[in-house]
């Protein structure tokens, strides 16, 4: 990777680190503006939601992030898109009930004038077999 490259990595990282620092503050506005104004967030359920219902949820305290530990395993820049793919174990309070989730997730994001933004979130859940496949 050349050191071009290691920075644009080191700048949508740190985008990155705003948005889980704005997830667990519970700070919608903050949050609002590091997502596209497209941004899906597929649920490891499979629902899908769209950002002012996600913003909106953060924005209520519906649903609050408690603690978030998030592994990266690869980040690749591709022109104006890129992608960091990883793991998270989410700590959540979903409309007062906690909830614990342990996810593996992709994030799409796309570059702006301001930056780096999130375009999609999928996850989907780790589910462990004791096969060494997790």
């Amino acid at each position: 990777m050349t050191s071009d490259s290691e920075d644009v990595v080191t700048a949508l990282l740190a985008r990155d680190d705003l948005r889980l620092e704005a997830l667990g503050a519970g700070d919608a506005v903050g949050l609002e503006s590091l997502l596209d104004d497209d941004f899906v967030y597929i649920h490891s359920s499979g629902v899908e939601e769209a950002r002012d219902s996600f913003v909106e949820s953060i924005a209520s305290g519906r649903v609050r992030y408690r603690g978030v530990d998030l592994t990266r395993h690869a980040a690749w820049v591709f022109g104006d898109t890129a992608t960091i793919r990883g793991r998270v174990v989410l700590d959540l309070e979903i409309g007062g009930a906690p909830r614990m989730l342990d996810l593996a997730f992709l994030a799409v994001w796309v570059s702006a004038d301001g930056g780096w933004i999130l375009r999609e979130w999928a996850s989907i859940p780790v589910v462990r077999t004791g096969s060494g496949a997790e």
